[in-house]
């Protein structure tokens, strides 16, 4: 039987480090808890090449609770601790029951005040 990671490392994780956000896609806000990285995260790019990016992660077991596609997250915005950014690319960072049960690191870009 796999750990119910959700209850023994996420909650806690999000419950301690998380901040409200508001994801905006298609002019409909969600409310969401994000964990703020936005000082940089190494990503993996082209040829496995690592650039420092600017992220907010999240669980994807809440976008999908909310009834949200990864794939509907290109382009849309997110607001938290004060400003606004762009999603420009998603990455999964999954757990070890799954994707579904892990994370997505939100790429982000072009912050301004909120």
């Amino acid at each position: 039987m796999p750990l119910d990671l959700q209850s023994l490392l996420y909650a806690p994780l999000y419950g301690t480090w998380g901040v409200p956000a508001t994801l905006t896609i298609d002019d409909t806000d969600y409310a969401i808890t994000v964990i703020d990285q936005t000082v940089g995260v190494p990503i993996a790019g082209i040829a496995e090449l690592e650039t420092v990016r600017p992220i907010a992660a999240c669980m994807v077991s809440q976008l999908a609770g909310l009834g949200i596609a990864l794939t509907e997250l290109d382009g849309e915005t997110i607001t938290f601790n004060g400003n606004t950014w762009t999603i420009n690319a998603w990455r999964l960072k999954p757990s070890a029951n799954g994707e579904s049960d892990g994370e997505v690191y939100l790429v982000l870009e072009g912050a301004t005040e909120a």
